[in-house]
């Protein structure tokens, strides 16, 4: 599993967005490609791979904390930058 921001270039619905010009966040520690233009990141190896092994992880919020803690540094990031998100 991983963590990116996703866009679309033609929406053909009202809830999809239009983004033209990106640049890749810090935070993030994949390159920018294809559906990814800011970045993406594979969740740790211990909960990346999700099923029945990672069920106290789960169980424990370790799972969503990790990614609550990636948007947030996501979030202060754009703040930061003044990065313009459609």
């Amino acid at each position: 599993m991983y963590i990116c921001i996703s866009y679309y270039n033609k929406p053909n619905r009202s809830n999809l967005i239009t983004k033209n010009e990106y640049q890749k966040l810090d935070c993030l520690v994949e390159e920018a490609e294809t559906g990814c233009p800011y970045g993406w990141e594979y969740l740790p190896d211990t909960i990346r791979n999700w099923g029945y092994s990672i069920t106290k992880e789960i169980v424990t919020k370790e799972v969503v904390n990790c990614i609550i803690e990636k948007f947030d540094m996501i979030l202060n990031e754009i703040e930061e930058k003044k990065i313009k998100m459609p």
